[in-house]
């Protein structure tokens, strides 16, 4: 009988050291995903709590480079996303921008547009419902290795200093994918 005893209050206080490590870990795991974060906007600086969450492949459904082609028309690169190896790179640039969504801040910045045409390659990436986003990088940028994210995905436009493998692939690495990838000017 006191060995029945000893052993019920042996499994209960493993239970409950159990318990104690769960709801530790759930919040540790809560605390540290809200993170605040310092912008500055102009003079004014600010806290701001949110982190940006980009959707995952399955919810892709075009992604295209676009580049200026003549003075008033753009040519697109359509990934084919049924091909492994372009399907893997979109996968590979929504998990850069998930990686460094920290270092993501609004942008005070205008993107530059001339007479109509664009001034620089940009990615879009449309998803199935119905929203996008376009990221730009253009030389101005380049020596700080900022891109800009742009669309309806979110509800600002917004400017990100670390992720330099998208950098890289927005101002060459693309190129390498070009010849394979379909191609239309609009």
């Amino acid at each position: 009988m006191r060995r029945k005893l000893i052993i019920l209050i042996l499994s209960i206080s493993i239970l409950l050291l159990c318990i104690v490590l769960l709801l530790t870990t759930v919040y540790n795991n809560y605390s540290s995903g809200i993170k605040k974060k310092q912008i500055v906007r102009g003079a004014d600086i600010y806290m701001k709590q949110q982190l940006y969450k980009f959707p995952g492949i399955d919810d892709v459904e075009t992604a295209a480079i676009v580049t200026r082609y003549t003075a008033l028309s753009n040519k697109y690169y359509y990934f084919d996303l049924s091909k492994v190896e372009q399907k893997n790179k979109i996968v590979n640039i929504l998990d850069w921008l998930n990686l460094n969504s920290e270092s993501i801040a609004p942008n005070i910045k205008e993107v530059k547009k001339s007479n109509g045409g664009l001034l620089y390659t940009f990615l879009i990436i449309n998803f199935k419902n119905g929203k996008s986003i376009n990221i730009y990088f253009n030389e101005d940028m380049q020596a700080d290795k900022k891109i800009i994210i742009q669309g309806t995905l979110l509800n600002e436009s917004v400017v990100t200093e670390k992720c330099p493998q998208l950098v890289q692939f927005l101002s060459n690495d693309w190129k390498s994918l070009s010849g394979v990838m379909k191609q239309e000017i609009h």
